[in-house]
């Protein structure tokens, strides 16, 4: 099952994904018009992939475990100490920060787990029991030194200025994508009996004024031009046009 798709805007498309046991993790890579797999450490279920700035491409997922891809191939490493950890999103900011967020599909297993790291610096945990968060966070996402982190529950955080704080929502349904362009405009979509769109402005999240009756959505991009994609259950495909 392919879970994530992650594309360097030009001749490179990754793909990550698995299939359920502990060595069912995948990622493959689109390359003139050839699915080549990429020879990644054997390990379970990848939930997503996404590149940095600096070329090296980003993995994470089950069992704790985050990769990395550079010039001698691919590298993994575990975050924390509980092999039960889930890393659902991960995100490098243009300064060379990177970003995983996630918890366990356990109901006592780890929750609200956000790990950071600077530059070629060690992970660190940032705790969120300051922000009252004992939630899965599923995804990261981030611009002009402000990061964003949706999850279950209608949790959402912001962290600017070295600091995290949790943001209104307005709801309590799981929020599960968060994505945005470089001119303002960030979306975080999910939903649970049926989908959902939120947008945020500045300070807290508003709906965005989704139809009724569509479907959860589970995944967001927001172009540059001002148009967003959202798909989500049913195969269902979403186009927000411009403003």
């Amino acid at each position: 099952i392919i879970l994530s798709v992650w594309s360097d805007g030009g001749d490179n498309v990754w793909m990550a994904g698995g299939a359920r046991g502990m060595y069912g993790g995948v990622v493959a890579r689109l390359h003139e018009q050839q699915i080549l797999a990429e020879n990644v450490p054997l390990g379970p279920t990848i939930w997503w992939v996404w590149g940095a700035p600096d070329g090296t491409i980003w993995g994470c997922g089950e069992g704790g475990f985050v990769y990395h891809r550079d010039p001698a191939g691919w590298h993994r490493e575990r975050l924390g100490d509980n092999g039960r950890a889930v890393y659902w999103g991960g995100w490098s900011a243009s300064d060379g920060r990177r970003w995983v967020v996630g918890g366990s599909h356990d109901l006592h297993g780890p929750k609200g787990l956000i790990f950071s790291a600077i530059s070629a610096g060690p992970w660190e945990q940032i705790s969120t029991e300051s922000v009252d968060v004992n939630t899965n966070l599923y995804k990261v996402w981030g611009r002009d030194g402000t990061v964003f982190f949706v999850g279950e529950r209608g949790v959402a955080l912001v962290w600017r200025a070295g600091e995290l704080r949790r943001v209104e929502t307005g709801t309590d349904e799981l929020i599960f994508t968060v994505h945005g362009n470089e001119h303002g405009l960030t979306l975080a979509v999910g939903g649970t009996q049926s989908g959902l769109v939120l947008r945020w402005t500045g300070s807290r999240w508003v709906d965005d004024g989704l139809p009724p009756g569509i479907p959860p959505l589970n995944g967001v991009f927001v172009r540059e031009d001002g148009r967003a994609l959202a798909v989500g259950g049913r195969g269902i495909i979403l186009e927000r046009s411009l403003e």
